[in-house]
């Protein structure tokens, strides 16, 4: 028999517990969960292509699915990365912090996209 008492328990035992790796990853929109930063980072970079660059001559803006991801800075070398996308996700699915974030970005955009050279940011950019 479910009492009043019985629904309370199991509300505190969930808050208590909190939510499973697979709820988070689907509630950040994921049919998915990633065990690895590399294979995040994979599933995000899949099919990201160049934004139209007619008014920028110095950026490269990368989309995916009408969100822009990475915005490549060729002047000055920095890498801008989402923060809602993936920097975020870096930091409270992975716990990484901001330092291990960059080393982890700087070394998987050269082994996977070759872009060499880039200082990642943080980006708070909500397109």
């Amino acid at each position: 028999m479910i009492t009043k008492y019985s629904k309370f328990n199991e509300s505190i035992k969930s808050l208590l517990i909190g939510p499973t790796k697979e709820e988070v990853w689907e509630n950040l929109g994921y049919d998915q969960s990633f065990e690895t930063t590399e294979e995040f980072f994979l599933n995000v970079i899949d099919g990201m292509k160049i934004k139209d660059q007619s008014e920028y001559s110095d950026i490269v803006f990368w989309e995916k699915n009408g969100k822009i991801i990475f915005e490549q800075d060729l002047k000055n070398k920095y890498l801008y990365v989402n923060y809602y996308i993936i920097w975020s996700v870096f930091e409270n699915i992975f716990g990484l912090n901001s330092v291990e974030i960059q080393s982890f970005i700087i070394d998987v955009v050269k082994k996977h996209l070759n872009w060499i050279g880039f200082k990642p940011k943080v980006s708070f950019n909500r397109l």
